[in-house]
């Protein structure tokens, strides 16, 4: 019996275009990179596991696109944080519904200390009503590093079989499976409340 659903934020809870950072980056550098979910900079990832400042991800930033002037922050910062569009609509009282209905609520996500800061500011009613948060800025573990599904079922003390993974990228998807959690490859799209609740309970259903 499925108690406790882990999301991803990301593509998931919270929109996400990674073409207008890119965009923005490339007005700044003068010069174009391409960078999605799928393909991104070693740097990012170690951004992401709180490896690095975010004063020297600035400044790697720059050197991968071979710049060699200055960049004020506030106008990185910006460029780097435009690609975050805010929550879907459906988020907030889905997961208050989940929450009334019993279930354990938790996120997953690889994320980094600039966007961490903006998400937290702009909308932090959202994250009183999760169980728990795991940031991977935080925790020093990545998706879909083996290691990042065991802390988050060891910090929950969760039962893997027990517990629905919610994810947009179908790798992370498989990582979790091998540490014997349930999936739910998401697909993103427009969804209404009820069409989103539609979708998980029938996901708990048939994991039951």
């Amino acid at each position: 019996m499925i108690k406790n659903i882990l999301f991803d934020l990301g593509g998931v809870l919270y929109k996400v275009d990674y073409r207008e950072t890119a965009q923005k980056l490339a007005d700044i550098f003068s010069a174009t990179m391409e960078f999605s979910q799928e393909k991104e900079l070693s740097v990012i990832a170690e951004y992401e596991k709180g490896n690095i400042s975010t004063d020297v991800f600035r400044q790697e930033i720059s050197s991968a696109f071979h710049y060699e002037g200055s960049v004020e922050n506030t106008q990185f910062d910006h460029a780097w944080n435009v690609m975050l569009k805010g929550f879907y609509d459906y988020t907030e009282p889905m997961l208050n519904t989940l929450t009334q209905k019993g279930y354990n609520i938790a996120i997953l996500s690889n994320i980094n200390k600039l966007h961490l800061e903006h998400i937290h500011n702009e909308f932090p009613a959202i994250f009183s009503v999760l169980h728990h948060c795991f940031f991977s800025c935080n925790i020093g573990h990545r998706k879909p590093e083996s290691s990042c599904f065991r802390y988050v079922l060891d910090e929950c003390g969760w039962n893997p079989k027990e517990t629905l993974f919610v994810d947009d990228a179908l790798r992370h998807c498989k990582a979790a499976a091998l540490e014997h959690i349930h999936t739910l490859h998401w697909q993103s799209a427009p969804y209404s409340v009820q069409e989103v609740l539609s979708i998980l309970l029938e996901a708990i259903e048939n994991h039951d």
